[in-house]
């Protein structure tokens, strides 16, 4: 069985109000489903969801589930699908793993101890690695206006009504769109969650851009707090890839975000890794360490969309971004990355296939960023890069 606790115990609430097991299902890629359509307050059964958990029952493997699987191949041992939801030590010492009687196509609200809850796409970056589902300014850009300003709609009562009822959840992770930009929103879902503060351990990821007072005080009730700020490289790799945003500010935001946060929560960085950051990334990992305000280095790897994996680069460009990082001082990795996460680095690296086979969707995928945005071309910011490309 293609096994995951997210599909017996989790339930993501994507930006517009649709349902899937977990934020990195890609509902886009499975369009057998209708995860819109909430009849009332018990989510968790939502016709989706019922649905993915048969197809697993039936010894199937969803077809949302495709991150996971391309980190596997690629000789990732620790997917989100093996990772679970929750690794944190506290919670690992007396986590047991779904029972057989659990596994069901219906499940009970209580059996529900994980949110993904993304807010909607309202965000002021434009992210190359993004969609208009995501941020309202890319999707203006593109001219959706279905899209210029996502909510949960009609969905959203029932699902805060969800949230204030599911009195086993032990974390909730929330993102966007950019959540600190959807103030109203994320207060509301703060203060859904606040009845279960004192045991559910809360995550949210920001581009770190802006914080208020009255939102980081509402948080810091939360008895664990993890702030990921979105950084993927240093310097111009960030202002690229995060389109709007700024180096200088960014470092800026970070310290204060630790004097709004102080030691009440722990800090992060969380860093998409793709074909344009790769060759940062080493840099970025010392960087990391370096700055006293942050305590943890979280680096994943782009799966979606295709052409701007990793593995679009030729292997030697892999090979040498993975040597270079094993040649780091080790109390540097340890610190700011561990050893699990300086293996999922390497793994992942020295196990890519590289494959020429999205490279013309990557070059009509900046063409046409290039015709829309000012002083955008990948190849004049990088100018390696085109020579380092399958």
């Amino acid at each position: 069985m293609f096994d995951c606790n997210y599909f017996w115990r989790a339930v993501s609430i994507w930006n517009d109000g649709s349902l899937r097991p977990c934020c990195h299902y890609d509902a886009f890629r499975d369009k057998s489903i209708d995860n819109r359509t909430l009849d009332d307050d018990n989510i968790q059964n939502q016709s989706s969801l019922q649905k993915t958990r048969q197809t697993v029952l039936d010894g199937n493997i969803p077809t949302g589930c495709n991150i996971c699987e391309t980190l596997e191949k690629n000789g990732v041992s620790r997917s989100p699908r093996k990772r679970g939801y929750n690794n944190s030590k506290e919670y690992l010492k007396t986590y047991q793993a779904p029972t057989d009687k659990e596994k069901q196509v219906l499940v009970e609200r209580n059996n529900i101890e994980h949110m993904n809850i993304d807010l909607g796409n309202t965000c002021n970056y434009m992210c190359v690695i993004c969609n208009p589902g995501a941020s309202h300014l890319i999707a203006k850009e593109q001219g959706r206006k279905d899209l210029s300003n996502s909510s949960w709609g009609d969905n959203e009562e029932k699902i805060l009504s969800f949230i204030r009822k599911a009195e086993n959840l032990k974390s909730v992770a929330i993102a966007g769109g950019e959540p600190f930009y959807n103030i109203n929103m994320l207060n509301k879902v703060l203060e859904a969650l606040i009845f279960v503060k004192d045991k559910c351990r809360l995550h949210i990821t920001t581009n770190g851009s802006k914080v208020t007072t009255e939102t980081a005080n509402l948080i810091k009730q939360f008895r664990r707090v993890q702030i990921a700020i979105s950084v993927d490289g240093t310097g111009r790799y960030n202002d690229f890839q995060r389109w709007n945003s700024n180096w200088k500010d960014i470092e800026k935001n970070i310290t204060n975000f630790k004097e709004v946060f102080g030691n009440d929560v722990d800090l992060e960085i969380n860093a998409t890794i793709s074909a344009i950051t790769l060759p940062d990334l080493p840099k970025l990992i010392k960087w990391a360490d370096d700055n006293p305000a942050i305590d943890w280095m979280h680096p994943s790897f782009l799966v979606w969309p295709d052409h701007l994996q990793c593995s679009i680069l030729k292997p030697e460009v892999l090979q040498s971004v993975s040597n270079e990082i094993k040649q780091i001082d080790q109390s540097v990795t340890k610190r700011i990355i561990g050893q699990q996460g300086l293996t999922y680095i390497t793994d992942y690296l020295e196990n890519a296939k590289s494959t020429s086979e999205y490279r013309k969707e990557f070059d009509q995928h900046f063409n046409s960023l290039k015709e829309l945005r000012q002083n955008f071309d990948v190849y004049k910011a990088f100018p390696d890069l085109q020579n380092n490309l399958m």
